[in-house]
């Protein structure tokens, strides 16, 4: 028996997993889930869990993130993103982070299924359909700019305006996750782990002023 345990903030994802598997419930099961990472490394303490399942997107820290978390402290489990994230620098953070699978919502049971049975087995497994992440778009360090959407610029100049996050939220009606998703990425492409080496690094590379 394969024992999964499921992350996520939103209920429904959490229900959609165990509808999905139930049609394979001889071989695998739910024991657990929790809303957050923090959450989550605490009850993966106490439970027998082979496969994490989790979303990329989620509040506080990201899924890339987490699943560095959970392979720090469970080296033996294996973690597989189930996600609609297209974006190839989040996806190559959790590459590098160590994700075991990054399957694409609405792929299916069997597909997923297929990926359990592939991580169990020692082997990586990557839905079709997923952009290019394995070797994304060059980070600053490599002598190359970092290159910005439209809208991440947007966010990094109301951040250099020393407007709060709150007040950066209403300005460019975004919600609290959308502008903790932008920052990730711009904190992954300047090559900076805060704010503060955020906002400093684009002023160096004159993005803001």
């Amino acid at each position: 028996m394969i024992n999964v345990f499921a992350i996520d903030d939103h209920p429904m994802f959490i229900e959609g997993v165990v509808s999905t598997l139930k049609k394979y419930e001889k071989n695998v099961r739910i024991i657990g889930n929790a809303t957050t990472c923090k959450e989550a490394i605490t009850e993966l303490k106490t439970l027998d869990v082979d496969i994490v399942l989790q979303d990329l997107l989620m509040p506080v820290i990201n899924g890339a993130e987490c699943c560095k978390l959970i392979k720090e402290s469970f080296p033996n489990i294996k973690v597989i993103a189930l996600t609609g994230e297209l974006n190839p620098v989040l996806l190559h953070e959790a590459w590098k982070n160590g994700i075991d699978s990054i399957v694409l919502k609405g792929s299916g049971g069997d597909e997923l299924y297929q990926a359990i049975r592939a991580v169990t087995n020692g082997r990586r497994h990557f839905s079709k359909g997923l952009p290019e992440f394995i070797f994304p778009v060059k980070e600053c360090t490599s002598g190359a700019l970092p290159k910005l959407t439209v809208r991440e610029r947007e966010v990094l100049m109301c951040l250099a305006e020393n407007t709060n996050r709150k007040q950066v939220v209403d300005k460019l009606f975004l919600s609290p996750r959308g502008l903790k998703f932008h920052i990730t990425n711009l904190n992954i492409k300047f090559n900076t782990g805060n704010m503060a080496e955020l906002l400093s690094k684009a002023r160096e590379l004159r993005y803001i002023n």
